[in-house]
């Protein structure tokens, strides 16, 4: 979690416990053409160090796989 912490904002960590408590439904995994691609937007983004695009540690993925699935968690639940 402390590397994690280091690279990442606290907003998207939060947003990742919410979202993963909330399990991932089968429906986001339909599109893997795209995903690589909004993957390594994501990580650039967040300038996440080339060597840790791919393969990528289980926490990334984890961060993108929330992150990318939030559409319905608000603020005030990520507050909470």
């Amino acid at each position: 979690m402390h590397l994690v912490s280091a690279l990442m904002p606290p907003v998207l960590i939060a947003r990742q416990c919410v979202i993963l408590v909330r399990l991932v439904k089968p429906k986001t995994l339909s599109n893997y053409g795209a995903s690589l691609l909004r993957f390594t937007q994501f990580c650039d983004t967040f300038n996440i160090p080339k060597e840790l695009h791919m393969p990528a540690p289980e926490w990334l993925l984890s961060v993108f796989t929330t992150t990318k699935g939030t559409g319905a968690i608000g603020g005030s639940t990520l507050n909470t």
